[in-house]
């Protein structure tokens, strides 16, 4: 059997595939818990509180505009740019159906998975499972993709973030689409009188539409994604998923993303 590198969700997948279909892997899921595994499970903690910083990093936002109204063919341009980049930048972020489940994902290097690497338990006492460790969850996750339950919330989770990522994308190209018409505007009343937008003019658009994008992705986008990420932790806690519970703590969160990008690795094929 090939080694897998942990972080690899489609690996780790192929891996318990092949863990479940063996006989050392029945025996382990029918023993009881063990001192070693229950000695590995830290001692919850309160969850730190929301840092604005922090849940940033995990929106679908697109780059800040750097724009500069030298010509009116130019803030055009740029309008017309940036519009693409946002669109682009949405597009680019990973969503349930790439098994973020708006978590922004970034992988880092680990070790080889030990193919003789000895799992917990895969049954812990509930009020253990959000202590566990990425390792210790997949035995418990290769049993809870078998549960309709949980296929149909993971499904419905998909539908629920592909809505609301799309509301967003709308919503800010109409503030793209509202600073263009605002130039071409200007410009159409500038030819009607034989003269050409002036550049003060061009400055307080282009002053305008930067204040109106970041006060959406401040005021708008930042607020409904940290909702989202909330709802879906309560919604993956009351079904048991290990490491899921309500929380902004990066490392916490870094945990919850391998398990909710594994689950849906290995869920993909069931929901089409």
């Amino acid at each position: 059997m090939n080694t897998s590198n942990i972080d690899d969700p489609l690996g780790v997948a192929a891996l318990l595939e092949q863990l479940k279909s063996s006989a050392a892997w029945q025996e382990l899921t029918a023993a009881p818990a063990t001192s070693e595994a229950e000695s590995s499970v830290k001692s919850a903690g309160a969850p730190e509180e929301f840092s604005l910083n922090a849940a940033n990093d995990t929106l679908p936002v697109a780059p800040a505009p750097s724009i500069s109204g030298s010509s009116v063919a130019s803030l055009l341009s740029q309008l017309e740019s940036f519009s693409t980049t946002n669109a682009e930048a949405y597009q680019a972020q990973p969503t349930v159906s790439s098994a973020q489940y708006g978590y922004q994902y970034n992988a880092h290097p680990s070790a080889p998975l030990d193919n003789s690497v000895a799992y917990s338990n895969p049954s812990p006492p509930l009020e253990d499972r959000r202590n566990l460790t990425f390792r210790q969850s997949l035995p418990i996750i290769s049993q809870l993709v078998d549960d309709p339950s949980v296929v149909a919330l993971i499904k419905e989770m998909k539908k629920n973030q592909d809505i609301l990522e799309r509301r967003l994308r709308e919503e800010r190209e109409n503030i793209y689409t509202k600073y263009r018409d605002k130039v071409k505007v200007a410009q159409t009343k500038a030819k009607m009188i034989g003269t050409t937008v002036s550049q003060h003019e061009l400055n307080m658009i282009t002053d305008a539409f930067k204040k109106e994008i970041s006060k959406f992705d401040l005021e708008r986008v930042l607020p409904a994604w940290d909702g989202l990420v909330s709802r879906q932790q309560q919604e993956l806690t009351q079904l048991s998923v290990p490491t899921m519970f309500v929380t902004s703590d990066a490392e916490d969160r870094k945990r919850q993303q391998q398990v909710a990008e594994l689950l849906f690795t290995l869920l993909g094929p069931k929901g089409t």
